[in-house]
């Protein structure tokens, strides 16, 4: 059976991006996950849509992934 190592990049919208940029470098993983969209996340964001059809998205994992 293959092993798959898998890391979590965030825990929340807005978490620190230090940690997910050292275990992407040092940890020895497959895979870098992010929790973006938790319950209050989902509320915030729907606010946001409804004001702007644009928007309603977590705009920052953009620039997050671009520093990975």
């Amino acid at each position: 059976m293959k092993s798959i190592r898998f890391a979590s990049g965030s825990g929340f919208w807005g978490d620190a991006l230090d940690p997910a940029i050292e275990v992407a470098e040092k940890g020895n993983i497959d895979y870098l996950g992010f929790d973006q969209l938790a319950e209050l996340t989902m509320s915030l964001l729907h606010r946001q849509k409804m004001k702007d059809p644009t928007k309603g998205y977590t705009a920052d994992i953009v620039p997050y992934m671009e520093k990975l």
